[in-house]
């Protein structure tokens, strides 16, 4: 190495980026030559021996590692571009997203606002919400963000249009399901949250059970005469209304119950008025259980 001459160009610092003393790659070809990266030996003619003595390199150039190897794919470090920073490198591919494949907002027209309505009415059913819910103000600005073209109804359109539409939408289907089958009535009395004594009254037809209406009795004695009487009244609706043909009627076993299911199979002796094993299995595992 001491017996060197100078050679026809410069080699270059890869982290200073500053010429070295000129050395004839003649002169060191036949030598181990060291990796200035990883300063580990590199045998073999010297990659420097290939690249022609007409390039050259200055203080003034800015010609990276990679430029004086002699291609971009084999340098491992580039120090002529800068790479843009994280935030802008995703702004541009947003940017480009959006120009590619631009966001279509679907269509909103009289047939979605209808549906949207009819699951409006029975979200409030199904989760027991007040009427007041649609008025509120998160709701409000989730409509705005997702759905801007909504009509978002008020609590009175809610409670006095929506909700008895979709009733008797559902009605009219449960009715046209059940006409001409055979049908077992069943009632059953329960306390609502509001403290309002109310008595259900339902029908199963081919395994599937369907509400007819239910009575708010908080005012009224327990008494058979009275359940007698509503009964006759549900009687008269299914008959009329819904077209089906009972033949069974069942209820728990409480006193006015029981009295009520006998004077009416005594009134249409072709009716079978059983308990409703259901309950009484249901207090057995109760007392058993010593559970309220």
């Amino acid at each position: 190495m001491a017996g060197a001459s100078q050679g026809s160009f410069d080699s270059i610092d890869p982290f200073t980026l500053q010429p070295q003393p000129r050395l004839s790659p003649l002169t060191i070809s036949g030598l181990p030559l060291s990796n200035p990266l990883t300063s580990t030996p590199i045998h073999g003619p010297s990659p420097l021996s290939s690249v022609p003595p007409s390039v050259s390199a200055s203080p003034s150039s800015n010609i990276g590692i990679g430029s004086v190897l002699g291609s971009r794919r084999e340098s491992p470090i580039d120090y002529g571009s800068p790479r843009p920073s994280k935030r802008a490198r995703g702004t541009r591919s947003v940017s480009r997203q959006h120009s590619l494949h631009p966001i279509e907002q679907p269509v909103w027209d009289d047939d979605c606002q209808a549906r949207f309505r009819a699951r409006l009415a029975r979200i409030t059913a199904s989760c027991g919400f007040s009427f007041t819910w649609v008025e509120n103000i998160e709701w409000l600005e989730f409509c705005d963000d997702f759905l801007p073209k909504a009509k978002n109804p008020s609590r009175k359109v809610l409670a006095h249009k929506l909700i008895p539409a979709e009733v008797a939408r559902l009605r009219t289907i449960a009715q046209m399901a059940c006409r001409g089958r055979l049908a077992t009535l069943q009632c059953d009395g329960y306390t609502a949250l509001n403290q309002h004594h109310l008595i259900a009254f339902m029908i199963s037809v081919d395994g599937t059970v369907y509400s007819i209406r239910a009575y708010d009795t908080s005012d009224e004695p327990k008494t058979a005469a009275n359940l007698l009487r509503l009964v006759h009244e549900v009687l008269d609706i299914l008959e009329k209304e819904w077209g089906v043909t009972v033949i069974a009627m069942t209820s728990d076993c409480s006193g006015e119950s029981r009295a009520a299911r006998a004077a009416l199979v005594r009134e249409r002796p072709y009716l079978v008025g059983p308990d409703c094993y259901a309950h009484q299995v249901d207090l057995v595992v109760r007392n058993y259980f010593g559970c309220k």
